[in-house]
């Protein structure tokens, strides 16, 4: 998915990437129904706060380079 896009009337609308990406999962944690159904997750770590794929050179305790948190999961394939 590149992006979803949540309706002045409570839709939504999904906008398709060309490839899949890893990144964040966009079921809350604690809907764990949904869990099994995930691709299993891949060797990237991405930002937990905004989705951001962390660069191969930072450290595990460096901020991410777009919204400064530090808090980096690892993503989903």
């Amino acid at each position: 998915m590149k992006r979803l896009i949540i309706e002045p009337n409570g839709s939504f609308t999904v906008i398709e990437a060309p490839e899949a990406q890893p990144g964040l999962s966009i079921i809350p944690t604690w809907d764990t129904a949904f869990e099994p159904q995930q691709s299993k997750p891949s060797e990237q770590l991405v930002c937990y706060r905004c989705g951001t794929i962390k660069p191969d050179a930072t450290g595990p305790n460096d901020p991410c380079p777009t919204c400064d948190a530090q808090h980096w999961v690892q993503a989903l394939a």
